[in-house]
């Protein structure tokens, strides 16, 4: 069995800058107990999450929390999750960045995961369209407007 999203989120992420553990919000733990469930064939029933939430309130946080658990948890030992968004300081000085640091202060994770590739500016077409299409996870409410992608970087398990 799969730990779950909020499960995991609460007790091995730390938050970088109170180095203490993250406390869910009741709309993220309700969002998280829908948004992974698993269908009959083991795959889960919703490939595309969308996450609104009023400015300030953590998406990006929340963005890389789930970027972390996705990669390390769901994605087996060589998984890798790329950070896409309008543009390159979305992608790179938010997501990308917090999960980072989240990788950095968390001890069980530290040792484990590993942050490459890194940042790189500019529209890049394939990985833009690839972003778009594959499933995954939007905590925005602008992502690929433009159709561009500002690629941060990825996060690699094991």
């Amino acid at each position: 069995m799969t730990v779950s999203a909020a499960d995991f989120i609460e007790s091995v992420l730390i938050d970088p800058e109170t180095l203490t553990p993250f406390a869910l919000t009741e709309a993220e733990r309700v969002f998280l107990d829908h948004a992974f469930e698993q269908g009959d064939d083991g795959r889960l029933k919703y490939p595309e999450l969308l996450f609104s939430a009023p400015k300030k309130s953590g998406k990006t946080g929340f963005a890389a929390m789930l970027l972390i658990y996705v990669v390390r948890i769901l994605g087996g030992r060589y998984a890798e999750g790329l950070c896409c968004a309008n543009d390159f300081e979305q992608a790179s000085g938010r997501v990308f960045t917090a999960a980072a640091r989240m990788i950095e202060a968390s001890p069980l994770l530290r040792q484990d995961a590993r942050v490459t590739a890194p940042a790189q500016p500019g529209p890049v077409p394939s990985r833009a369209r690839a972003c778009a299409e594959t499933p995954g996870v939007v905590v925005s409410r602008r992502w690929f407007r433009r159709g561009g992608c500002g690629r941060g970087g990825r996060v690699r398990a094991g």
